[in-house]
Formats: C-alpha cells, sequence, structure tokens
C-alpha cells in the first residue's frame, strides 16, 4: 500500500501530455444501434477544461460504449472514446449512475476498484480516500436507497475520481453532473469539480436548462462549447480570443437583458429600424470587453432571464446562429 492509500499494483495514469488535446473529433459519426445521433462531428479542444453545453449525449453514450464512432475519429485525453474508461484514462460518472438499492456508498466505490483489478484491502482503502477527497465520508455506512440526488452525484463522482490521491485519471468525464439540482446543491457540486479537476483535464456536459449560475461560473474556467442536435454550434470559446462583438434577438422590454451586458463591460446599441424585431423582441448590437466571449452572453441572459432567440457575430459568419432558449427560472 502506497504512503496515501493508491494500490501498488495499479501505477497513477499520467496525464495526457500537452500536445495532446483534450477532446479531439474528426468527422465523427456516432451511432445508436444503427441510427445516427450525432452525424458529423469535428472539434479540437486543447485543454484542459471544456464544458460541453446541450446535447452532449453522443459523446456520453460513446465514452460508456453504449453508442459507436461508426466513422471518422473521436478521442478524449488521446484515447479513442470507447477504450478511454476502460483503459483507466478517464475516470466517468454518468448522469443517472445505476447504485444498487441494498449497497452501502462505500461499497459502490470499492467495487469500482474492484473492477480495475485491485485487490478487496486496496478497493477499500481507496475507497474511503475518494469519499473524504469530496468531504462525504459520512456516507459511506448509508446505503443508496436511503440517498438524496445529490448524494447519490457524490456517489458516482467519487467512483469516477477513485484513483485520483495515487494521481489518477488523465481527465475526469461528468454527463450533466448538475442536472436536477437546486442552486445550493449545483454550488457545492462545482465546488468539488473545480477542486477535482487541480492537476487533471476536465470534460462536463450541462443541458441549457441546468446553466444556472454556478454552472455558468465552472464553465468560465475553461473552454465553452455548444451542441445543438448533434452538432457544433460555434468553435471553443477561449479566454485570449479577441473581444467580438454580436446582433442577438431576445426579450428586453425591461432593459435588464442590457443592463446585465453592461455590467460585464459590453457596449450595447439597438440595431438599426429597419432590422427591429416585433413581439416584445428587441434586436441589439454587443461589443464585448477584452477577454469576454459567448460565455458572457449566456450568464447575461440566465441572470436577466432573457433567452437568446438568436444569436450572430457581427462578422465574418456564414448566417445567424439559432440558440435554444436559455432556462429564465430556478429553483
Amino acid at each position: 500500500m502506497g504512503e496515501r492509500g493508491a494500490p501498488e499494483s495499479t501505477p497513477p495514469v499520467a496525464l495526457a501530455p500537452r500536445a495532446v488535446p483534450l477532446l479531439e473529433l474528426e468527422h465523427a459519426r456516432i451511432d445508436l444501434a444503427g441510427v445516427p445521433l450525432a452525424p458529423d462531428l469535428t472539434l479540437t479542444v486543447a485543454g484542459p477544461r471544456v464544458a460541453l453545453r446541450g446535447d452532449a449525449s453522443p459523446l456520453f453514450l460513446a465514452l460508456r460504449r453504449e453508442a459507436v464512432v461508426a466513422r471518422g475519429a473521436a478521442a478524449l485525453a488521446g484515447v479513442a472514446l470507447g477504450e478511454a474508461t476502460a483503459s483507466g484514462v478517464v475516470g466517468l460518472a454518468p448522469r443517472a449512475a445505476e447504485l444498487p438499492a441494498r449497497w452501502t456508498a462505500a461499497e459502490v466505490v470499492e467495487a469500482s476498484g474492484h473492477l480495475a483489478g485491485w485487490s478487496r484491502r486496496e478497493a477499500r482503502a481507496c475507497a474511503r480516500e475518494s469519499l473524504a477527497l469530496l468531504g462525504v465520508e459520512q456516507l459511506g455506512g448509508r446505503r443508496c436507497v436511503t440517498l438524496n440526488l445529490l448524494e447519490r452525484r457524490a456517489v458516482a463522482v467519487a467512483c469516477a475520481a477513485l484513483r485520483l490521491p495515487g494521481g489518477g485519471p488523465a481527465a475526469l468525464a461528468f454527463e450533466e453532473p448538475f442536472a436536477g439540482l437546486d442552486p445550493p446543491s449545483a454550488e457545492w457540486l462545482a465546488g468539488v469539480l473545480e477542486r477535482l479537476s487541480s492537476g487533471h483535464a476536465l470534460v462536463w456536459g450541462a443541458a441549457r436548462a441546468d446553466w444556472q449560475p454556478a454552472v455558468a461560473s465552472l464553465a468560465g474556467r475553461g473552454e465553452l462549447v455548444d451542441l445543438v442536435d448533434g452538432a457544433v454550434l460555434a468553435p471553443p470559446a477561449r479566454a485570449d480570443a479577441p473581444a467580438p462583438g454580436y446582433v442577438l434577438v431576445a426579450p428586453d422590454a425591461s432593459g435588464r437583458l442590457r443592463e446585465a451586458l453592461v455590467r460585464r463591460g459590453a457596449t450595447v446599441a439597438e440595431a438599426p429600424s429597419a432590422l427591429a424585431v416585433v413581439d416584445g423582441l428587441a434586436r441589439l448590437v454587443v461589443t464585448l470587453g477584452e477577454g469576454r466571449d459567448e460565455r458572457d452572453l449566456a450568464e447575461a441572459s440566465v441572470e436577466a432571464e432573457a433567452p437568446l432567440y438568436e444569436l450572430r457575430p457581427l462578422e465574418g459568419a456564414p448566417g445567424a446562429l439559432q440558440v435554444a432558449p436559455a432556462a429564465a427560472s430556478f429553483r
């Protein structure tokens, strides 16, 4: 047994070299039972963190080996999606992890160690340490049937992060970890993911309906990719990208959206009257400040409860990007 409890028989998996992109898709078609879920995905994200906003289920189904990459190539941390978790390079926490009702939380995490080939003693020690790393060691003796949604999510995260005390997977992948959580729970889990990702690559997905302040804050510390109907809506947003300008359409009769944008350093003007939009919608021309990107538009939209119905770069775009309405209410 190593000094911190990591099993000697399974050496830590080294973080993928910087030269290897965190997520790389090259004309990837992802199929489920012969039906294309994503017909043609091309994307490169250098990392070390990326948030996938929208429907990222094809990628996570491929990670779980329930869907296949039928054409092209798809890799996470330099390993093909279908092999990434089995090889130990990626630790995965699915959205709806199946936890045996009569098992304790500790037994579930231990089972992940058994599947990795560890001895019972090694798995038990690392399960305790993984739960402690999340600050939920008190859940260890409770049966899964008694756990609430956040507690069940924490157990799934502990399974994915099982080897982190001894080095851990090169990347952690979380499928919609914030789904169904209220703001305090989402804030707690965002803090956990932030802590776990220190020194490790992080990929996580979030539906638009779950895009609340804690989620947007976590996304703001990495790259953001929007996915709609199995396609990439726009290239990844980078913190060092030049300050862009946009035309957007959203309900803004009260001016709350404009105020939220200005608080983020944006310059906002009404579009020419010839481009006016009816039915209570406003067409705004927004110029973002230095270091700002689409994430600021999304955060302002959520804060003002003003869903974006159209988002179009001022220059260099072939046409408008249609954006699904953002969530306007929180529990």
